[in-house]
């Protein structure tokens, strides 16, 4: 980047502290305005108060399948889970009931400067007969 400032000008001083100034008031809008956070400058990071386990499908079990699925969702202001989608998974039987499953989790929300905010969590549900 191409500074009219030289370094040795004592406004140079003044310009590098005013752009750090910025960035830092950009970031901290960012939290403010918009509905999620980077998880880098939260307070803190959702957590977890009513997990319910998926119900093993009926078929799956009978067959002996056994499986993960990775999913994404959005945990809202309030703690409730939003926009779940598969990630990936071994056996597409097992997604559904995975995914009624985390739709009811419950969570205490993250918080960024104080505030609650949406963030994205990721989660492995794992199906085993044992």
């Amino acid at each position: 980047m191409y500074s009219i400032i030289s370094k040795q000008s004592p406004y140079w001083v003044h310009t590098s502290t005013l752009v750090f100034i910025l960035s830092f008031f950009t970031i901290l809008l960012s939290c403010s305005e918009a509905p999620t956070c980077a998880p880098s400058i939260c307070d803190s990071e959702p957590a977890l108060v009513e997990k319910v386990d998926p119900v093993y499908p009926r078929l799956a079990r009978q067959a002996g399948i056994e499986g993960d699925v990775i999913l994404t969702y959005i945990v809202d202001i309030n703690g409730q889970v939003r926009n779940v989608t598969v990630v990936q998974s071994d056996i597409k039987m097992l997604e559904d009931a995975a995914v009624r499953a985390v739709s009811q989790y419950k969570y205490s929300p993250a918080i960024c400067y104080g505030r609650p905010v949406e963030s994205e969590v990721t989660t492995t549900i794992k199906f085993r007969l044992t």
